[in-house]
């Protein structure tokens, strides 16, 4: 399954280290291969632009639960965002989620088989 994970305010310099460090909590824990997607710098700068997104090509449907397990614990590190994961009809807000609502999100994701996921991350 294709993960597509995607800043919707507009970006700062904040939001791009936060997104970044994400990217390598999904890449280690999912051990996953982890792009994640940049804004252009302005001309003359050379810090290779703000992260905006992350794009994982193969999310295993065994790794769905670690996956959900990394935002979850990214989010309640970082309450300032709120993170919505859509798959199909499956859509839920993460935020503050028990041992129980994960493992039943995991479930509901992973029967739905391999749709797209979509996570949107608003400040």
């Amino acid at each position: 399954m294709k993960v597509n994970i995607r800043l919707v305010s507009p970006p700062d310099a904040i939001d791009s280290q936060e997104l970044s460090e994400l990217a390598n909590m999904i890449k280690d824990d999912c051990s996953v291969v982890v792009e994640e997607q940049k804004l252009d710098s302005p001309k003359g700068r050379k810090d290779g632009g703000l992260t905006v997104g992350i794009a994982i090509a193969s999310l295993t449907v065994s790794a769905v639960s670690a996956f959900i397990a990394v935002l979850s614990y990214w989010q309640s590190t970082h309450p300032r965002y709120s993170l919505n994961v859509t798959s199909g009809a499956v859509q839920v807000t993460i935020e503050r989620l028990s041992k129980e609502e994960l493992a039943d999100l995991s479930r509901q994701l992973q029967q739905a088989g391999f749709t797209d996921l979509k996570v949107r991350i608003r400040r």
